[in-house]
């Protein structure tokens, strides 16, 4: 999982509320316009890496190498 969330998302061990707290606390402080950076570019991420073009890309080229 980290290396697919790389520098856009933050894991939380499981049933760790004040690592929670913290994570949530500090997006809560964002202003709007790092809220909007980082959702451009978490979105920008996503769809390089997991749209359905990249998935059909990534298949095709998978398929030339067998």
């Amino acid at each position: 999982i980290p290396e697919v969330l790389g520098d856009h998302g933050t894991l939380i061990p499981s049933h760790d509320r004040e690592a929670l707290f913290n994570v949530l606390q500090k997006h809560y402080q964002l202003n709007q316009s790092e809220r909007t950076k980082l959702g451009e570019d978490n979105y920008r991420h996503l769809q390089s890496n997991f749209s359905t073009e990249r998935y059909h890309l990534d298949f095709q080229q998978l398929l030339t190498e067998i």
